[in-house]
C-alpha cells in the first residue's frame, strides 16, 4: 500500500494498526512517495492500492471514499498585520478550528483575495494542494508572491511556524502538529479547499484475498 507523506504519517498507521489486530496473520507493506511514483508503482503492479487526495481517472481506478479533509491558510501572529481588521476578526487558533461545527467555521469563512499581498509557501506543481491554490488564484484574481516552493506540505507548514511566509495546509497536519499552536488560520470562502481522501486500485488488475479483506474493513463491496 502506497501513501503521500502526510497520510502514511497521521492516517495510515491508525488503519494499519486497526487491520492487523483484525487480520493478524496477513502482512501489510507501506510506500510512500509524491503521487507520479504512487500512481506508476500501481500501474505495474508493484503496490496494490494507495491511500490520496489526488483527483483520479474513475474509469481506470475504482476509489473507496476513506474521510474528507480542508485546507486552511496558515500565518504567523507576526504577518497577521498585512490582514485587514474586519477580516482578522475571523481568524482562527487551532483549537477552535477543531473544536468549531462547520457552521461557525463557515460563518468565518473570507475571500481568498485577502491574501494578495502575503507571501505564500507552496508546494510544486502536480500535488493536489498546488492545484487548489492555483485554482484559487484564478478564482479570486490575484498573484500573490511566492517565496518558496517546496516538496512537502509538512515542509511548508514547519518554515511558516517559523514566521516566514503563509501556506495552504490540511486539518489533517493541524490536527497532528506540533507547530499548529503558533500561528493562526483562515477558512476560504470556496469548495477549491474541500477534498477527499480516499483509496483507489485498478479496475483490470488482479485483485489478492488480502487487499479484498482490507477493503471490506471499509465497507466496500468487492466485485
Amino acid at each position: 500500500m502506497g501513501a503521500c507523506n502526510i497520510i502514511s504519517s497521521f492516517v495510515l498507521p491508525k488503519i494499519v494498526t486497526h487491520f492487523s489486530r483484525v487480520h493478524p496473520l496477513i502482512k501489510v507493506n507501506l510506500y510512500e512517495g509524491n503521487i507520479d511514483s504512487l500512481n506508476e508503482k500501481l500501474h505495474n503492479g508493484t503496490l496494490d492500492l494507495i491511500l490520496d487526495n489526488y483527483p483520479i481517472d474513475e474509469s481506470v481506478y475504482f476509489t473507496v471514499p476513506l474521510f474528507q479533509e480542508s485546507l486552511y491558510v496558515a500565518m504567523s501572529q507576526a504577518l497577521c498585520k498585512k490582514i485587514e481588521n474586519k477580516y482578522l476578526v475571523n481568524s482562527m487558533t487551532n483549537k477552535q478550528l477543531l473544536s468549531e461545527s462547520p457552521d461557525e467555521k463557515s460563518n468565518k469563512a473570507v475571500p481568498f483575495s485577502i491574501f494578495h499581498n502575503t507571501p505564500f509557501i507552496i508546494l510544486r506543481k502536480g500535488n493536489d494542494t498546488r492545484i487548489r491554490y492555483d485554482q484559487l488564484c484564478v478564482d479570486f484574481n490575484i498573484h500573490p508572491p511566492i517565496i518558496l516552493e517546496v516538496d512537502q506540505l509538512s515542509t511548508a507548514y514547519n518554515i511558516c511556524s517559523n514566521h516566514f511566509g503563509v501556506t495552504l495546509v490540511s486539518d489533517t497536519l493541524i490536527k497532528n502538529s506540533s507547530s499548529a499552536k503558533s500561528l493562526k488560520y483562515f477558512q476560504i470562502d470556496s469548495k477549491v479547499t474541500e477534498r477527499t481522501v480516499f483509496f483507489h486500485y485498478p479496475k483490470h488488475h488482479y485483485l489478492r484475498l488480502a487487499v479484498k479483506a482490507f477493503l471490506k474493513e471499509y465497507n466496500e463491496p468487492i466485485n
